[in-house]
């Protein structure tokens, strides 16, 4: 048995229980279980474009309803968006990527550089201290 079930750039959405709906994004080589849909773009669609238009299209409302949700495949399958022409994904998916970067940043960025800040005050202040 393959210890991988795809190999490459994929949206994948969860299927059942507390991931259902939710959007991730796999690259390289990957397992899949039958919990999950791996998405495969046609030629004419930006990978990360679908990627985010994915994310952003509130799959969560389309489960069942029950104690266990869940997200047919079906379903899925039957999903209209629009398209806009590959040249345009391509500039929404590289500014929304950059955007993602950005904000990725400021969550692990900020709060590193407030602490470093906050101990550099309390150096300088233990130093006026000790006068």
């Amino acid at each position: 048995m393959k210890s991988y079930s795809h190999d490459g750039c994929y949206p994948i959405i969860g299927r059942q229980g507390a991931l259902c709906g939710c959007v991730a994004y796999a690259s390289g080589k990957f397992y899949a279980t039958e919990h999950a849909v791996v998405v495969t773009p046609n030629k004419n669609m930006n990978v990360r474009f679908l990627f985010h238009l994915l994310t952003h299209a509130d799959l969560n409302q389309y489960k069942s309803q029950g104690a266990q949700p869940g997200l047919a495949v079906k379903t899925l399958n039957e999903l209209k968006f629009p398209i806009p022409p590959l040249k345009t994904q391509e500039r929404i998916a590289n500014l929304l990527d950059k955007f993602e970067t950005l904000t990725a940043d400021l969550q692990n960025g900020l709060p590193a550089e407030m602490k470093l800040q906050q101990q550099r005050y309390e150096y300088y202040r233990n130093q006026l201290m000790t006068f």
